[in-house]
Order: C-alpha cells, then structure tokens, then sequence
C-alpha cells in the first residue's frame, strides 16, 4: 500500500520542496518522503527541503538497502566505534569502547 501511495504522490509533488507543504497536503506526506528516499527517489538537501532523484532505467520501484548499514549491522566491535570510524573520526576511534551497546555488554568481563 505505502508503495502505491508513494508512487502515486511522486507524479504529483513538485521536483524540489518543502517537507511542511507536503504534510499539510497529504496525511502520510512526511512518510511517503521517507519511504522515497530509502528507494533512492528523493535527495534530502536540508532537514526540511527535497528534490526528487527520475532514474530512466527503472520503471519499477523496488528496495535496496544501502551498503553501508549491513557491515554496521554484523560488526562484533563497539558500534560507536564503528560510526565514528564511518564519519571519519579514526582518532577518537582508537581504542573507543562505549561500554553501552550491545556488542559491548556482550562482551563485558562478568564481574564478581
């Protein structure tokens, strides 16, 4: 259904615009964004502006997640270790354990 609905909305939204005028104008506007720009549909220029991304070489809409989330997803190391590293802070990196996420309460010594 979100499919349909985000299709549908893409033939009719302006090829650049604000994500305010697009809540008021449909009920799952800021969604059906969302959902565009996980397709690769929609570029987010600001935290409240978009433009459109037209691809000719695809008439159909299908999912493809990003690259960069599955190495984050099976990481065994700290994740924070892992987005600073992605965001290019290797030197506070270096030897950073959270102590908080799940990979590192995994790998907690147990305490006596």
């Amino acid at each position: 259904r979100q499919y349909r609905q985000a299709w549908q909305i893409l033939a009719q939204i302006p090829l650049e615009g604000k994500l305010e005028a697009i809540s008021a104008e449909f009920p799952d506007g800021a969604l059906i964004l969302s959902l565009l720009h996980s397709l690769d549909r929609l570029e987010w220029l600001d935290p409240f502006h978009y433009r459109l991304i037209y691809r000719h070489n695809s008439a159909k809409m299908t999912f493809k997640p990003k690259n960069e989330i599955f190495p984050y997803l099976y990481t065994r190391r700290c994740r924070w270790h892992f987005l600073l590293n992605a965001f290019g802070f290797q030197e506070n990196a270096d030897n950073f354990r959270c102590g908080h996420c799940d990979n590192c309460r995994r790998n907690r010594p147990l305490v006596s």
